[in-house]
């Protein structure tokens, strides 16, 4: 009687118990977004910024980018804040001619990664509450703001600026560490 008593128990606590533990930093089962965008390196860690084989800090570092030269990346999906990235475009301090670009894939954290808004002539940058033109406003940002990143579906990018986080359309954002977009 008491045998049976200890194995209903024990069966009880499996099935109340979730699987295996996740990996620290590690995202929740999450469906990742194709993405199709760019932005650049603002990690100031003088190690240079991780490029890991999956979405957490659990996961091995594959490939570290420079933080001390202007970087570009080419984000093609997010899962959580996490950015996977294909493409790494190296500006170097010499010229054009010592510029590196870098066929990579991995993850990198989101809020190691900026862009600027960009106006075109228009007096404010909106955020959006949805990655669509027709939700509402969340904020109004002025040109040539540095936001950070918190994820992307598409083209459109999803941003921090301090407290307020938003998604920043297409046509307002500049992924380019050196120069303007156009």
């Amino acid at each position: 009687q008491r045998e049976m008593i200890l194995i209903s128990v024990f069966f009880s606590i499996l099935i109340i118990l979730p699987g295996p533990p996740a990996r620290a930093g590690d995202v929740p089962d999450e469906r990742p977004a194709p993405c199709d965008c760019s932005a650049y390196i603002v990690d100031t860690d003088p190690k240079g910024l991780n490029v890991r084989s999956g979405p957490g800090m659990g996961y091995p570092v594959v490939d570290t980018l420079p933080t001390n030269n202007p970087v570009e990346v080419t984000i093609r999906q997010s899962k959580g804040p996490w950015m996977m990235i294909d493409r790494a475009y190296i500006f170097a301090e010499t010229g054009l001619t010592d510029n590196i670009d870098k066929t990579l894939n991995g993850f990198v954290y989101g809020p190691l990664l900026g862009a600027r808004t960009q106006s075109n002539g228009r007096e404010h940058v909106s955020l959006y509450a949805e990655p669509r033109t027709d939700s509402a406003v969340v904020a109004e940002l002025p040109d040539e703001t540095e936001v950070t990143l918190s994820g992307c579906s598409g083209e459109w990018l999803k941003v921090r600026y301090g407290a307020i986080e938003g998604w920043l359309d297409p046509a307002s954002r500049c992924g380019n560490p050196v120069t303007t977009c156009p």
